[in-house]
């Protein structure tokens, strides 16, 4: 049992994904042979291999070698062959083993929604299975996925809760480790140094397991917290410690930029700029989430010293990285990054597109934040359930109370639940005014950055494609054409005397495209006639009047653009308006 463990072990911290410290579990321990990872090569695996009796301990061995080698390709194709024959033949064991690692595969291979196909299909076994270490794989998959992709920190928490229950029932402490540590990048992401309880526990715990593994992710985790915590002594001792076990230990994470991050904060900028050099001088030592991190930190860097080309240029390198990865959290951070270089180039343009685009996402960040009330019960749930506090509770509930008590207890918790849905309903007309405000704001920032732009320009800005979307500004300002339902590109071509390649490049050229060049507009004339309390048209004309094909359609937009629905952007836009009047 203790050498299977330790093969786990090994692997476990081997296999970096999605995350800095984010490590899916691998699946090596489902061997209950007594051999260790060095003992048997592939060639001889395969030979052992009876592929009319596939026996899921090699094949964990064997797809153990791929992953190690990053041949996840090799580890799909195989994994994704015993698993169509698992599910044939009904062997659940089998079938159990192949899906995690196709799962992992997929994720590796930046196909996070096969993992979760894959995961999906053998969680109910996994959880049924005598063996955790699946199911402590899937949870923490899972919980990498709600977080990059689905941007849900309250879900990824309780997955990864869920991962630390049964790692700590099975005493897996390593796997435990490293999910206290993706905890941690939860609350890195947050800047919420709140973190800091989870990434000392993890600290503590690889150094009572005399873990090399596990104290590389439990100083990585402190030297974090402490930078997000602003303890910039501590956050550098951690991030030395972790620096020199990440190149005693093979594949883990070059923490150069990490640490180049907190010596640019601790004022110390030569030596920083030495530790992202460093950091970029080998990416192949950076998992993809690390990877864009340094990016955009870098980016940072440079735009604080004034070099803003060279910010643009590592913002978009890690953009690229981020949109193929689906990461959206990182997504957000550089887009922010990019308006505000643009911004002070003077490229408004690109200043607005990138702003819209944040915003978009923040808004989704924004209503997640403010749905987290209703998650914190079940956050609760799973914290007092690791600290072992609430299968205490419940054997005094079923010892000390009766069914009376239960009653009143289900009619106190109904009570209070109506209470707290009822408070936020009530609160929902404030979060719109507070979105509404919000919006008005932004289109306070876009037309300045305009005006910014407009007074920087000279006579040798003039080239052709700004020619022709002065003429097109002129087409849509005086004439509206942005109110015919029939407008397309060819239209357009057609109006301004030139072909659709000349205006698909004039729009790419400035940054957007057609779609939300017209829609733009629309929204602009939605605003102002929504804004205007003397202005009771109906919506359903409004839409027909902003030249939108349906009303659908118009809500659709204008809620994406503004993240309110028109006919509460009315209500709160008039209210705004009465209350600067009453002041």
């Amino acid at each position: 049992m203790l050498r299977t463990r330790k093969i786990f072990s090994i692997l476990s911290a081997a296999v970096l994904v999605s995350a800095c410290v984010c490590v899916c579990s691998c699946t090596d321990a489902y061997s209950g042979k007594n051999m260790s990872e060095n003992e048997f090569s592939e060639a001889v695996l395969l030979k052992m291999l009876d592929e009319d009796n596939p026996d899921d301990e090699v094949l964990s061995m064997l797809w153990g070698i791929y992953t190690r080698e990053g041949r996840f390709y090799d580890l799909v194709h195989s994994a994704g062959k015993y698993y169509a024959y698992a599910a044939r033949e009904g062997d659940t064991s089998l079938m159990i083993v192949s899906g995690v690692y196709l799962g992992q595969a997929y994720i590796l291979t930046d196909k996070p929604d096969s993992m979760v196909y894959y995961f999906n299909k053998v969680l109910p076994y996994a959880e049924a299975y005598e063996k955790p270490f699946p199911l402590i794989a899937i949870y923490n998959g899972m919980g990498i996925h709600s977080l990059n992709s689905a941007l849900n920190y309250n879900e990824a928490l309780s997955w990864y809760y869920k991962g630390l229950e049964v790692a700590y029932e099975s005493d897996d402490m390593l796997n435990y480790t490293i999910l206290l540590s993706n905890i941690v990048w939860v609350y890195y992401l947050r800047h919420d140094p709140e973190g800091l309880r989870y990434a000392e526990e993890a600290y503590s715990l690889g150094k009572s397991m005399d873990s090399d593994y596990a104290l590389y992710f439990g100083a990585l985790s402190c030297a974090y917290m402490y930078y997000v915590d602003g303890q910039l002594d501590k956050a550098l001792d951690y991030v030395r410690e972790a620096g020199w076990l990440s190149v005693k230990i093979p594949g883990m994470n070059n923490v150069d930029a990490l640490h180049a991050m907190i010596l640019d904060r601790s004022g110390r900028p030569e030596e920083a700029e030495r530790y992202f050099r460093s950091a970029f001088s080998d990416t192949g030592k950076m998992d993809v989430t690390t990877l864009i991190d340094a990016y955009q930190t870098y980016g940072d860097f440079l735009q604080k010293r004034g070099d803003y080309r060279q910010a643009v240029e590592n913002y978009l390198k890690g953009l690229d990285i981020s949109k193929r990865n689906s990461n959206y959290f990182c997504i957000l951070r550089l887009y922010k990054g990019l308006s505000d270089t643009y911004g002070k180039m003077g490229d408004s343009a690109k200043a607005i597109d990138y702003l819209r685009r944040s915003t978009a996402i923040n808004d989704t960040l924004f209503n997640v934040e403010k749905e987290r009330a209703f998650s914190s019960m079940q956050i609760q749930y799973e914290n007092a359930k690791r600290d072992g506090d609430l299968k205490e509770k419940e054997m005094q509930i079923m010892r000390q109370q009766h069914k009376l008590t239960l009653y009143v207890f289900l009619i106190v918790a109904a009570v209070a639940i109506s209470a707290v849905v009822f408070a936020f309903y009530r609160r929902k007309n404030l979060m719109y005014r507070d979105q509404v405000r919000r919006y008005e704001e932004q289109i306070k920032r876009e037309e300045q950055l305009r005006r910014e732009n407009e007074a920087s320009k000279t006579k040798k800005d003039t080239d052709k494609n700004e020619e022709l979307f002065t003429r097109l500004e002129n087409l849509m300002k005086h004439e509206e054409m942005w109110r015919d339902k029939d407008l397309s590109v060819e239209k357009l071509a057609s109006m301004l005397d030139t072909n659709r390649s000349y205006i698909s490049r004039m729009f790419s050229s400035a940054g957007t495209t057609y779609n939300d060049y017209v829609n733009s507009y629309r929204i602009k004339e939605a605003v102002k006639v929504l804004s205007d309390p003397a202005d009771d048209i109906p919506l359903k004309v409004l839409s027909d009047n902003l030249g939108y094909s349906s009303i659908s359609s118009f809500y659709r937009l204008f809620q994406k653009e503004t993240g309110v629905p028109p006919s509460h952007y009315r209500k709160e836009s008039r209210k705004l308006k009465e209350n600067k009047t009453a002041v």
